[in-house]
């Protein structure tokens, strides 16, 4: 009987636990998180309750250890091995420039950082399947319409082979002009040398988008340029996308500013070609 009462209280333990873990996850909605965020986004603009200042350049950031240093590995190595000439509650950057740290110190608080992406609206058709050019492609009255963005004869002169439309893969669009293509660049790379988890992962996201907007930019080979500079070769959070950015848009290389970034990264040439094959060529 007293095994009996022992296997009953253990199975109400468990009981009350489960139940437990079900509330839990059931009184936590998204409206929490989102005055969580809200909290931390106001603690970041108004700096109440700033226990460590950055300065950048003449500019100086009232931050807190608890968010900023756990978030970074680089800022937290900075405040528990500062340097001789650093005082004490300061980090101090003065090799980075001061709008990508304000960038910076905005994801740490916000998960985001400015400009902001947006849903975006596809107008006409919308291709679902990977597309290969046939010989009725030839036959049909006019172009064959693949997408709201490509037509088999205009586009591929019919020699189609798996291809898919990269803007009908995107359900968002970027907010700003095309400089952005540039900051993204920037924001990965400090990402990077910051160790900031995540980071590295929306840049290379808006990045992409923003070249499918602003790919015949002035600004598209310059950003271009410092994203395969300040990558090695195996990081293809960037390199992929110019690449496949060129190869959707050859007309690219017949711009003086192409050809520059082509001779001075030959892992640019070669990953173009390899996009090429990709969508058919033999």
């Amino acid at each position: 009987m007293a095994k009996k009462k022992k296997s009953l209280r253990k199975m109400s333990s468990n009981s009350e636990k489960l139940t437990f873990t079900k509330l839990t996850q059931t009184t936590r909605p998204d409206e929490s998180r989102q005055r969580l965020l809200k909290s931390l986004s106001e603690a970041w603009t108004s700096g109440a309750y700033s226990d460590l200042q950055i300065m950048c350049n003449g500019k100086t950031y009232d931050v807190h250890k608890v968010i900023v240093c756990t978030r970074s590995t680089f800022l937290d190595k900075a405040l528990k091995f500062p340097s001789e000439a650093s005082k004490e509650g300061v980090i101090e950057l003065p090799d980075q420039e001061t709008e990508i740290v304000e960038l910076l110190l905005q994801y740490l608080y916000e998960e985001e950082y400015f400009p902001e992406l947006l849903e975006a609206v596809i107008f006409g058709k919308q291709q679902t399947t990977l597309h290969s050019c046939t010989g009725d492609c030839k036959y049909h009255s006019s172009y064959r319409q693949v997408c709201a963005h490509h037509s088999c004869g205009s586009d591929c002169n019919y020699d189609c082979r798996n291809f898919q439309c990269q803007k009908c893969l995107t359900t968002e669009d970027v907010a700003g002009d095309s400089t952005q293509l540039l900051t993204h660049s920037k924001m990965y790379e400090i990402g990077d040398y910051f160790a900031v988890d995540g980071l590295k992962k929306l840049a290379a996201k808006k990045f992409k988008v923003a070249c499918q907007k602003y790919w015949n930019d002035a600004t598209f080979p310059i950003a271009a340029h410092h994203a395969f500079s300040t990558t090695i070769e195996s990081d293809k959070g960037l390199r992929s996308t110019v690449c496949k950015t060129i190869a959707e848009h050859m007309e690219l290389l017949a711009k003086d500013e192409m050809d520059a970034l082509m001779n001075d990264f030959t892992s640019l040439t070669y990953g173009l070609l390899k996009e090429k094959v990709k969508q058919g060529w033999k």
